[in-house]
């Protein structure tokens, strides 16, 4: 289940920040460190932080790479401010996934909160994820 979820959620990420390149928010274009904190309900313990390194732009924020069985779609996604906002949800042969979420971008960094539900084989999973992210350098 953990390799599922981990999966989907780095979709979702990936789904969401091409999304942000339309609008435009006040990102500082280069390098980033982007960390995500996950909780998931009903686990007694929080999973550790996951952290990679991303080239981001206004134009093509993610390199994309899409998870082979997923049909995902970006039910809604706008930008108020420097705030982006989003739903999402993805099919695949386990199950479905709706993600909803935020982020705000501060020039050379940002910060959000996205949950998730995962229901695969019956069961649903409820995910909360913290996300930040930090300009480290420029794209080489």
């Amino acid at each position: 289940m953990f390799k599922t979820v981990f999966a989907i959620m780095m979709v979702v990420i990936s789904v969401f920040l091409a999304g942000i390149a339309i609008a435009s928010p006040n990102m500082q274009e280069g390098k980033w460190e982007v960390t995500t904190k996950t909780e998931i309900e009903g686990m007694p313990m929080s999973m550790p932080p996951a952290t990679h390194i991303a080239c981001l732009t206004k134009k093509d924020l993610v390199p994309q790479k899409p998870e082979k069985d997923q049909d995902c779609k970006m039910i809604e996604n706008r930008v108020v401010g420097d705030t982006v906002f989003w739903t999402m949800q993805c099919r695949s042969k386990e199950g479905l996934m709706e993600s909803k979420g935020r982020v705000t971008y501060k020039n050379s960094t940002y910060e959000g909160v996205f949950t998730t539900t995962v229901t695969e084989g019956g069961q649903r999973h409820n995910i909360k994820s913290n996300i930040t992210g930090r300009r480290i350098g420029d794209c080489k």
